[in-house]
């Protein structure tokens, strides 16, 4: 420890600080609302969600050189504008004429404005930020060219740790851990999930004799690490085998929000039932009025009051699925669904969005709650066909009548 210098902080001849913070919560990153650092460096950046990250830039900032400044302005101009033209303009004139007046009054350079910004993290694969840290470094998705790149390091590159012993220690481990850690392996899936990828069946096309509902969980934000407002068409066959049709996401302001759904809403069928997630507080109640008068009119939409946690309400959910009795019709939506499904755990610090997984339960306990009674209505055909009901009668499997008048029953619906 230094004299006169604070306990987390390292100061170096020269006069530069190495500060060390923290990040425990959403709010401490007001800490450092009005800091200026040129090095911010992140460990175990996984325990973080993507957006206390990002705010981080807002911090990374330096003083301008008022020597190299009109410089720096008379180069970018005249690369822009003189390109081919050679003979000054009146701009280039004022920019020379500034920087002669620095000159003379003998300024000195700033040290601290050639210093380069950087941005540092390290971390291993797993925890609530594994997904956004792959997406952002590993897979590199929307990345500038030259920007976030990503230095993969593994065990036999670390000459400061006895290699063997470490390696001993790992074998404790579930092979998914062990493998990021030992590996640095990205892909590893987590072990700590409650429901498993390989409990969902994938399915070509589902049976005709469904109850359907669109089950929505909102949320009101349009940031990208902010929390999805998500509908899912969840159907309950006659044999309590469950199938999840279609989800619909977006991260979106309250209007679009109700614009989102309304436009769902007209893409599926009006006998589709529409469940409203009704969070605790008025709130949530006076939402739900305002759109079965607004957006959802003439639509059969319905409130469903939620109570206890997202892990106590999805034990329901959990149970039918590792049962093999909830099924995915196949789609683009499926990878990120089942993704979501594997890090879903009783501890919510432990992944970062569960809105597909939330409204996928809702869907399921709404629909367990509110079974619809299932009859058979045969529907009469008009068409005549012979009466020896050959094999090219499209209705050889419904109910057989009228067969005298070559008049019967077409197929009905549950």
């Amino acid at each position: 420890m230094q004299s006169g210098v604070p306990k987390n902080q390292w100061q170096f001849a020269s006069g530069a600080t190495l500060t060390f913070g923290y990040l425990a919560g959403v709010r401490d990153i007001d800490r450092y609302a009005s800091a200026e650092f040129h090095f911010v460096g992140v460990d175990e950046l996984t325990q973080f969600s993507e957006k206390l990250y990002l705010d981080l830039f807002a911090r990374l900032r330096a003083p301008a050189c008022p020597v190299c400044k009109f410089e720096m302005l008379s180069r970018s101009h005249r690369d822009m504008v003189h390109h081919q033209h050679k003979k000054d303009c009146s701009e280039c004139i004022e920019l020379e004429r500034q920087r002669l007046r620095v000159v003379r009054k003998k300024t000195q350079h700033v040290e601290a404005a050639h210093i380069p910004l950087r941005m540092r993290s390290a971390s291993n694969p797993g925890n609530v930020g594994h997904d956004w840290v792959k997406r952002r470094f590993v897979e590199r998705l929307e990345a500038p060219a030259g920007d976030r790149i990503f230095v993969p390091a593994r065990l036999n590159e670390n000459p400061y740790i006895n290699r063997e012993e470490y390696v001993k220690s790992l074998l404790n481990l579930d092979p998914v851990t062990r493998a990021r850690i030992l590996k640095g392996d990205w892909a590893a899936r987590s072990s700590r999930g409650v429901l498993k990828r390989e409990w969902f069946e994938v399915v070509d096309a589902p049976p005709a004799d469904l109850s359907i509902v669109r089950y929505w969980d909102t949320a009101y934000q349009k940031k990208k690490t902010s929390d999805f407002t998500v509908g899912v068409k969840y159907a309950l066959a006659r044999n309590g085998v469950s199938f999840i049709l279609h989800v619909a996401r977006t991260q979106a302001t309250p209007h679009e929000v109700e614009t989102f759904i309304a436009n769902i809403a007209g893409q599926d069928s009006r006998s589709i039932r529409i469940v409203l997630q009704q969070e605790p507080g008025s709130g949530s109640a006076l939402w739900i009025g305002s759109m079965q008068r607004g957006a959802l009119l003439g639509y059969s939409v319905y409130a469903d009051q939620v109570k206890g946690s997202k892990f106590e309400r999805s034990q329901p959910f959990r149970a039918a699925a590792e049962a093999g009795n909830v099924k995915l019709l196949r789609g683009e939506w499926n990878d990120e669904f089942l993704e979501e499904c594997e890090q879903f755990s009783p501890d919510e610090r432990e992944y970062e969005h569960d809105d597909q997984v939330d409204a996928g339960c809702g869907a399921f306990n709404y629909l367990a709650a509110n079974r619809q009674e299932y009859a058979y209505i045969p529907v009469r055909s008009e068409r005549r066909w012979p009466s020896s009901w050959d094999e090219q009668d499209p209705f050889d499997n419904a109910p057989r009548g009228y067969g005298s008048l070559g008049r019967r029953f077409g197929p009905g619906a549950w």
